[in-house]
């Protein structure tokens, strides 16, 4: 029994070490994101209001941000540039989009956190955000 206890006890050293010696980094993410009003009309304008937050146990740097009315958007609707967000930190952006120029029975809105690539994260997957809205006649 002795064996096993010091087997146990070894092995939860080493993820306890593990966990600690594992190396700092930022991981950026759309933490919320809302429009006002809530379904946009053709043509008015859109407040676009969105929280960014470093989940990560690094600071992050500067990075942009950019949203696109519609993921398939040439034209971005909305961009920041972001001085950088300490670890557990975030911020909320915001900005006027002139309207949309038709309607729409679904789309979905864009968010791309650290669009430039410039930020070594410990988790790259969960920068895109999309959000399924539409747009209402006029």
């Amino acid at each position: 029994m002795k064996g096993l206890n010091r087997y146990f006890l070894v092995i939860g050293l080493v993820a306890w070490l593990s966990m600690f010696m594992a190396e700092a980094a930022p991981d950026l993410f759309v933490s919320e994101f809302s429009l006002t009003p809530e379904t946009p009309v053709q043509g008015s304008p859109v407040t676009v209001r969105l929280g960014v937050y470093n989940k990560g146990t690094a600071s992050s740097g500067p990075f942009s941000v950019q949203w696109w009315p519609g993921e398939n958007y040439r034209d971005l609707g909305c961009s920041w540039e972001v001085d950088g967000l300490v670890a557990r930190g975030g911020r909320i952006l915001t900005c006027t989009y002139d309207g949309y120029p038709s309607w729409y029975a679904n789309i979905n809105t864009k968010v791309l956190v650290d669009s430039g690539g410039v930020v070594a994260e410990s988790d790259e997957a969960n920068n895109i955000f999309l959000k399924p809205i539409s747009v209402n006649h006029p």
